[in-house]
């Protein structure tokens, strides 16, 4: 690293250079200090891009997020083309010495490079670095895929204790921090810890987001779900109620319009207010099925089958039999489509 570089660096890590050098030792802690930097400009610009730097440093090419150097790239070189360099004995124990086997080992693990992760942003401003939850939901991620649900339930909760610290944060943080963990808690099986987050999330919007903003309908419609999937029945009329009102104000040829009146129509049955339930989800069920009878969407299908389950509440069996039917019908016609 060049000294100019490391000044730089250092600098804007609040840390000294002779410090900041025993932070980084290999192309993992370059790619996680990339992703954690302050200004968005310097950060990768897309998934994508973090993506391929990783796969760059699984395939033992230069990556880059680190500055590039004649001896950085002569040791990628010589990893990938380990044989033709076996001869050079003083080379490979060099290399050998300067990274450490455990640490070149650790860093093909991404549950450690995770771990390390968090462990870089609480190093930066401690539990107050507003970039420490991603880090920490991205943990959260690993773990899920390395089937330890437990340990990340307890990071998500963690996540959770942190935001409701952290009112100083920015709005689009707070946001961004509450939309992962929302799905999160939902993969991990905790539906009413995920409907308290998502009304945390509404009060959110509400207070920074303009009324008719889509992102505030979105919120809407996603907790009247869910308030219905938890049996919640009478929390999601109220909920729909308000996001059909957007709709119809803001922009009343949506599509996803008539799933949330749907949402409203089973919220009624359950409730048993069957006069109204009825022609809400037979005039949400018309529409869909205009829309994308062809080419059948979640939407519809869930819609259909909501019906149908308002016709077999009220002892309506033929019909019941016949929108289940119908709803058979359309999930076969998407499965041949995918």
């Amino acid at each position: 690293m060049l000294d100019a570089d490391l000044t730089t660096v250092a600098k804007h890590r609040q840390a000294e250079p002779s410090k900041l050098t025993h932070l980084l030792r290999g192309d993992l802690d370059w790619i996680v200090m990339k992703t954690l930097e302050k200004d968005r400009t310097r950060r990768y610009e897309t998934a994508n891009s973090l993506a391929s730097d990783i796969q760059r440093h699984l395939q033992n090419e230069p990556v880059v997020a680190r500055p590039p150097s004649n001896l950085y790239r002569f040791q990628k070189l010589v990893r990938r083309n380990k044989l033709a360099f076996a001869a050079a004995g003083a080379v490979a124990v060099a290399l050998i010495l300067g990274f450490g086997i455990s640490t070149l080992l650790h860093h093909n693990d991404p549950e450690y490079a995770a771990r390390e992760a968090v462990m870089l942003a609480k190093k930066q401003l401690g539990n107050d670095n507003p970039e420490l939850p991603t880090a920490m939901l991205h943990l959260v991620d690993v773990l899920k895929e390395n089937h330890k649900t437990a340990e990340a339930r307890d990071w998500t909760e963690q996540v959770a204790a942190l935001y409701r610290s952290h009112s100083d944060w920015s709005a689009e943080k707070r946001k961004a921090v509450l939309d992962t963990l929302n799905g999160q808690l939902k993969e991990l099986g905790e539906p009413d810890e995920a409907v308290t987050i998502e009304e945390e999330r509404l009060q959110l919007l509400r207070t920074h987001w303009p009324s008719d903003d889509p992102v505030l309908n979105n919120a809407l419609s996603e907790l009247a779900w869910m308030y219905l999937f938890t049996g919640k029945p009478a929390k999601a009329e109220p909920v729909a109620r308000e996001s059909l009102a957007i709709y119809e104000r803001a922009n009343p040829a949506d599509t996803k319009k008539y799933w949330v009146q749907g949402i409203l129509g089973e919220s009624l049955t359950q409730q048993r207010k069957y006069a109204e339930a009825e022609p809400l989800l037979l005039d949400a069920c018309t529409n869909l099925n205009q829309r994308e009878g062809a080419s059948p969407s979640g939407f519809l299908i869930e819609t259909v089958g909501r019906l149908a389950g308002f016709y077999a509440a009220t002892g309506q069996s033929q019909k019941a039999a016949e929108w289940e039917k119908r709803k058979s019908d359309f999930e076969k016609a998407a499965s041949v489509q995918k």
